[in-house]
Order: C-alpha cells, then structure tokens, then sequence
C-alpha cells in the first residue's frame, strides 16, 4: 500500500463499482430502491469495513476517507 497508493486506489474503485452493479440489478428488478447507485455502492463498501475491521487495512482505509476542509 505503501509503494504503491494508485493500484489501492484502483482497486477501491473496482470493488465499489462491481457492487454498485449488484445493487443496479436489484434495483431493476424491484427487489429494493437505490436512487443514487454510487452512493449506494459506497455505503455498502463503507458499511462492511465499519462492521467487519481488518487491522491490516487500517491504514488503507485511513488514506481513503475524505479530510475535513481547514478553511
């Protein structure tokens, strides 16, 4: 992670956007409603590492949350 922060990124990326392919096809088919599939994805990527912490991630997931403005 350290050497190399894009292929992190990437990945994240990947991940997010597959799962957002999931709940686009639960969302066609009427299982449930995702009006904001991206946010949708998100939150499902965010949730599992909230309920599921894995302490070599840790620093990963640190780099990976928005920083507060300090203006």
């Amino acid at each position: 992670m350290e050497e190399s922060w894009e292929v992190c990124v990437a990945h994240m990326e990947l991940v997010t956007q597959t799962i957002g392919s999931v709940i686009a096809q639960g969302a066609a088919s009427g299982e449930f409603e995702a009006p904001d599939l991206q946010l949708s994805a998100m939150c499902a990527c965010n949730g599992h590492d909230a309920l599921f912490p894995s302490p070599d991630d840790r620093p990963m997931r640190d780099k990976a949350r928005p920083r507060p403005s300090t203006r």
